[in-house]
């Protein structure tokens, strides 16, 4: 067990990283602590040699430490960092993989530090705050993701830097293997999805670099009008999985009254616009809804409103995809 944080850390531009950020920022565990001494240092170094100006301002953290700049160099510029972890070399690769037109430019990275120096996106909101405000809707959101997946997809390299499916879902395994019936989430919630994902890992079709986590919170406006597509998971896997978080979003999408039409119509967007089989895109949102629920089980953040994914799977089985599934399982 890594030692717990007990005293603020002093970083350039009068940044402080209280004991709290620390633990929040230890999420890696056991190396965190060599990282954090050496991490004053380092964020020195960076802006030194890329001649980087730090605002005062950064983002709440979330797993990661961002840090904006201005560089002479380069421009706005983000700094992004963590202890060392597989997701950060996974989400580093993925980057570097799909470097193009829509997605952040990245100007230098070191899996082995754990760190990338981006472009700030510029204004930097964020679609899901457009989707809020109802200045775009649900079929302009969805067509704006597909376009965004496809920006993004690249073809997989043969390394181990991306994470392959079969790791990606050893929460939905585990949590069944440990609960046995017993757990917070349905067994039929569960079992529905393990049937799925069974089917679907052993018929994964060809894969390519996904984002892994492309919901309406790493889209972001930018200069031209168009959009950006910011932190990825960094997943090498079947094109199809890649809407199973965009199914899931935006945060409160289990409250809207027309959940289920909402579901029906991505659907068919999605298929059409990514030209993939619907009957396959909702098998991944099932697989995927409820490896998302084991992650919110696993770290203790049900809230009081309940267990949001087992809702949208209950809309996604009031689809006719629902009743395929049934017949082809002999009616059980």
């Amino acid at each position: 067990m890594s030692q717990q944080p007990v005293n603020p850390i002093e970083l350039a531009n009068g940044i402080t990283l209280s004991p709290e950020e620390q633990r929040k920022l230890s999420w890696t565990g056991d190396h965190s602590a060599e990282w954090f001494s050496r991490l004053p240092g380092l964020i020195l170094d960076w802006c030194e040699r890329w001649k980087i100006t730090l605002d005062s301002e950064r983002p709440a953290i979330n797993f990661n430490l961002v840090l904006f700049g201005v560089s002479e160099e380069l421009g706005p510029v983000a700094i992004k960092t963590s202890p060392p972890h597989r997701e950060v070399t996974a989400e580093i690769e993925a980057v570097r993989l799909s470097q193009g037109p829509g997605v952040v430019r990245l100007f230098e990275s070191d899996p082995d530090v754990a760190y990338m120096i981006q472009e700030r996106v510029i204004p930097g909101i964020m679609l899901r705050q457009h989707i809020d405000s109802g200045d775009i809707d649900d079929v302009q959101a969805t067509t704006i993701a597909a376009t965004c997946m496809k920006r993004f997809w690249s073809p997989a390299p043969h390394n181990d830097k991306l994470i392959t499916l079969r790791e990606w879902f050893k929460a939905l395994y585990e949590h069944r293997d440990l609960h046995q019936g017993d757990g917070r989430i349905p067994t039929a919630c569960i079992d529905l999805a393990v049937h799925h994902a069974d089917h679907l890992l052993a018929t994964e079709q060809d894969r390519v670099t996904v984002h892994g986590d492309l919901n309406p919170g790493n889209i972001l406006r930018n200069q031209k009008g168009g959009w950006t597509i910011i932190d990825p998971k960094g997943l090498a896997a079947e094109r199809g999985y890649e809407i199973g978080q965009w199914m899931l979003n935006p945060y409160g999408l289990h409250t809207w009254p027309n959940l289920v039409e909402v579901l029906d119509t991505r659907l068919d967007l999605l298929s059409t616009q990514l030209e993939l089989d619907r009957y396959r895109l909702w098998q991944w949102s099932v697989a995927h809804s409820m490896l998302s629920e084991c992650w919110t089980v696993a770290g203790d953040a049900v809230d009081a409103e309940g267990l949001h994914c087992v809702e949208i799977l209950d809309a996604l089985c009031q689809l006719p995809e629902a009743r395929r599934d049934s017949e082809l399982r002999g009616g059980r």
